[in-house]
């Protein structure tokens, strides 16, 4: 679930996806598909059906512990990302995610790569937050 997809620059596309449930409890245990076997994978090719190339990524998980401010404490879902590259310009490419292994592949999707010498202008975002 929570598939998204960056460009991380000319060829390169950054596939990111959320597998197991986030927990908010006195206190949580991170996803038990965090210390799995199975990888952060990404299956993908130029035509439909015929997904004929693989990349592998890694999974993260995070915790925030709120119990001392008598709250509850929070155990993130498994963050996948896997990192596309070589991908050619001005191309539809299709993909899904996850692992072969019980029918743990995602539906497939798709997206195009930009055309040769196209980028994206760079925005970004600063948020903070402060404490009492």
């Amino acid at each position: 679930m929570q598939v998204s997809i960056a460009y991380w620059g000319p060829g390169k596309y950054l596939i990111s996806y959320v597998t197991g449930y986030a927990q908010v409890s006195p206190s949580p245990k991170p996803s038990t598909t965090a210390n799995s076997t199975l990888p952060s994978a990404v299956r993908y090719g130029t035509a439909s059906v015929q997904l004929t190339s693989n990349a592998t990524g890694r999974a993260i998980t995070y915790s925030y512990d709120y119990t001392p401010y008598g709250g509850l404490s929070y155990a993130s879902a498994v963050i996948h990302h896997v990192l596309l590259s070589g991908l050619q310009p001005a191309t539809k490419y299709y993909y899904r995610v996850g692992v072969d292994a019980n029918n743990g592949l995602s539906d497939e999707r798709y997206f195009y790569t930009l055309g040769e010498g196209k980028t994206y202008p760079v925005k970004i975002a600063v948020m903070a937050g402060g404490s009492r």
